[in-house]
């Protein structure tokens, strides 16, 4: 297929010459993105705090449209768009039509591999997200999709970086249908946000924001060692972590927080055994 170069797009960057900002834009238009099918247009909308930072990044390619509008009750949202024969048949040829029962595969094969994490940043920046409850000590990484979403990319991704996950199709009580696909260990959440996050660091700062605290937490942890002593003081064994100790205990559950209450002396002894914690 042949591709007419215009003042407003360059469909090189999208279609062989690909750079960070349209690797990443075609991850964030796989997640937000919509293809209108009576026209060339294409579109992406969401809150304008959002929008802004991505009108920047789309302008790297060429000169979009940008409108902003107010309804009721809603946030303030903004839009993104260009009408385009050439890239909008491109993205239609690469699945994006029906990309809520697709997997990225087409794309992500002409991508350069040196590019292809700006791309799942992008993605990430549309449908992902970073949750960290320090008083829980929950972490974990969701990216969501639709009942019937194809997985495909995230899984090979995921078994390439030797990451955990786990993928649930949910139906609410009033009917509806979606699936998530779900990072829960803290050392993968780091591996797969490492990944995306390397080099050229743009995108929405605040979903970075809520990934770096579980990474130090990660780094932080493993610059420690937790020892366990019998009650004579006599040391037994060596753990890298909270959850190494728990899972040598053998309880058959998480007891990783009645040894912590013992490190941090509100206890004397955890299961018949004394702990501490040091630093390497």
């Amino acid at each position: 297929m042949g591709f007419i170069s215009t003042e407003k797009i360059n469909y090189d960057l999208f279609i062989k010459n690909y750079t960070p900002e349209s690797s990443y834009i075609l991850g964030l238009l796989w997640a937000d993105g919509y293809l209108n099918k009576k026209s060339n247009a294409i579109n992406i909308e969401c809150v304008r705090e959002d929008i802004d930072i991505f009108y920047s990044i789309f302008q790297k390619t060429g000169n979009f449209n940008l409108y902003y509008r107010n309804r009721k009750n809603r946030k303030p949202q903004g839009i993104i768009n260009c009408s385009s024969l050439n890239l909008s048949q491109f993205l239609k040829e690469n699945d994006y039509s029906n990309k809520s029962q697709s997997s990225p595969k087409k794309i992500l094969s002409l991508i350069p591999e040196e590019l292809k994490h700006y791309f799942f940043r992008g993605w990430v920046d549309g449908d992902g997200c970073f949750y960290y409850n320090k008083k829980l000590h929950l972490m974990e990484f969701i990216m969501s999709g639709t009942y019937n979403q194809d997985w495909s990319s995230l899984i090979n991704l995921c078994e390439e970086l030797n990451i955990n996950y786990k993928i649930s199709k949910i139906t609410t009580k009033k009917g509806h249908q979606h699936s998530r696909f779900l990072i829960k260990k803290k050392k993968d959440i780091v591996i797969f946000g490492n990944f995306i996050y390397q080099k050229n660091n743009f995108g929405l700062k605040r979903k970075y924001d809520k990934f770096f605290p579980i990474k130090e937490n990660h780094e932080n942890e493993i610059k420690k060692r937790i020892l366990c002593y019998d009650k004579n003081n006599q040391l037994i064994q060596e753990f890298d972590s909270l959850s190494s100790a728990s899972l040598w205990m053998n309880k058959g559950r998480n007891v990783s927080g009645d040894i912590n209450d013992c490190i941090k002396k509100r206890q004397n002894t955890a299961f018949g055994y004394k702990w501490e914690m040091i630093k390497n």
